[in-house]
């Protein structure tokens, strides 16, 4: 019984960065886990574990899942927080205003709450 408990608690130590990682899927089928870091008008700015941040075209995303809350920068000047999933649009969920959906072309930027980016070597995809 011991064994299976430890079992269990390995497993769940080993794999939970994988069940809290941002993922990025793309069109092409590929999908990558990391840290959504930052969208803006020309690149979703992402994060690998392999210590790199990449830079990756919008049209080139399928769908974006982000674990944590997200600052978003509409270009009318307000501000939201919440949960957000981007697909061609933005689902947010705000506490205070429930689910909204916004249109990409209405975003100015996106960045997670409380980012912290260290120096990582940059690749462009």
């Amino acid at each position: 019984m011991k064994y299976i408990q430890l079992i269990i608690i390995l497993f769940c130590l080993i794999y939970t960065h994988v069940l809290l990682a941002d993922e990025v899927f793309f069109k092409n089928n590929d999908h990558i886990s990391g840290n959504f870091i930052e969208l803006s008008p020309t690149a979703f700015v992402f994060a690998t574990s392999y210590q790199a941040i990449l830079q990756i075209r919008p049209e080139q995303v399928y769908r974006l899942l982000i674990t944590n809350p997200v600052i978003v920068e509409l270009n009318s000047g307000e501000s939201l927080i919440g949960m957000a999933t981007i697909e061609e649009q933005l689902l947010l969920n705000s506490k205070t205003l429930g689910y909204l959906i916004i249109n990409l072309a209405d975003i100015k930027t996106i960045v997670k709450l409380n980012s912290k980016i260290s120096s990582i070597k940059k690749v462009s995809l």
